[in-house]
């Protein structure tokens, strides 16, 4: 169990149920704060539902180096809670439990290592990928549960990538992106990867809201199966098509009259569909191939050859 200075971002739909139940978990220093500041103008104490009503841009309480602060309008339609508070006792199974009793969406949590230096002040210093909406950067641990799923490509992407995968009660599952134990620069090490996958990048699993397209693609749809089908020949699919494909599904971006229920890549040479086939399974895309002149699908619910599972 280590002491640390916990500082969690969190999306939830009832603010002081999220915030009740971290308190109740000793992550709130008070319930009761020494100031409270709504959109940065102090105010006598209210309550985290009056205060809310009030704000447009921010509700805060904090006290010395602890803080409670809401932004109540996130571009998820949801509301974004940081929480921080000085030497607080946990370790990984600790924070699985804590957040299996709060009823958050997605966790961003940090900060374990202040040596990997602050890039507001040190261009030299590491600067993670992040999520926006007020979330911190990716640091030692993010967090999906239940609905909060639905901001990954696929549910696959967790099950395979380069961290530990913890699950808890209440469909909540918690990425640890480095061993709590190692030295500052060996976490670093362990973490930037998963970091990548997992932040806003071009390689990530995480879909923003709202999403940033940058391609203009285009597939054959086929109403009967509800897919969307993709031909793929003579060249490799970057990460981030992908992604892309991954959004226009989960965004049901041709509309209610041409529902989504997958993306199906078909490659004319078999050899190139083996390549792809597990970084497509990842995104949750199908992927199929022509064998003596007919389709055939090479993905299942298996993990492929080729992707090791992430570690318990």
């Amino acid at each position: 169990m280590s002491n640390i200075t916990l500082d969690v971002t969190l999306e939830g739909e009832d603010v002081p149920a999220v915030v009740g139940a971290a308190d109740r978990a000793g992550w709130v220093f008070t319930t009761e704060p020494a100031s409270l500041s709504i959109d940065f103008v102090e105010h006598t104490a209210l309550s985290y539902a009056d205060a809310l009503q009030q704000a447009k841009s921010s509700v805060q309480y904090d006290h010395d180096l602890n803080l409670v602060l809401i932004r109540p309008k996130v571009s998820s339609g949801r509301s974004a809670i940081q929480l921080r508070r000085d030497s607080v006792e946990l370790d990984a199974g600790k924070l699985v439990e804590t957040l299996s009793l709060i009823p958050f969406t997605i966790a961003s949590i940090g900060r374990f290592h202040f040596d990997w230096g602050n890039p507001a002040v040190d261009e030299d210093a590491y600067q993670a990928p992040g999520w926006s909406d007020g979330h911190h950067r990716m640091d030692w641990a993010v967090a999906f549960k239940g609905a909060g799923h639905d901001r990954l490509v696929s549910r696959r992407w967790l099950e395979t990538g380069p961290w530990r995968l913890l699950k808890g009660s209440d469909d909540t599952s918690v990425v640890i992106f480095h061993d709590l134990d190692a030295a500052p620069e060996v976490a670093l090490a362990q973490a930037k990867s998963g970091h990548a996958q997992i932040g806003i990048t071009d390689e990530t699993g995480f879909l923003q809201i709202p999403f940033n397209y940058r391609f203009d693609l285009g597939g054959l749809y086929d109403a009967a199966e509800r897919v969307l089908k993709v031909v793929v020949h003579g060249r490799d699919v970057p990460p981030r098509e992908l992604l892309e494909w991954a959004a226009i599904r989960a965004n049901q971006r041709l509309g209610a009259d041409q529902p989504i229920e997958s993306v199906r890549f078909i490659f004319p040479e078999e050899s190139r569909a083996r390549a792809h086939l597990p970084t497509l399974w990842r995104y949750g895309h199908e992927c199929w191939a022509i064998v003596d002149g007919e389709e055939m699908r090479l993905d299942s619910d298996e993990i492929p050859a080729g992707l090791t599972p992430a570690r318990p």
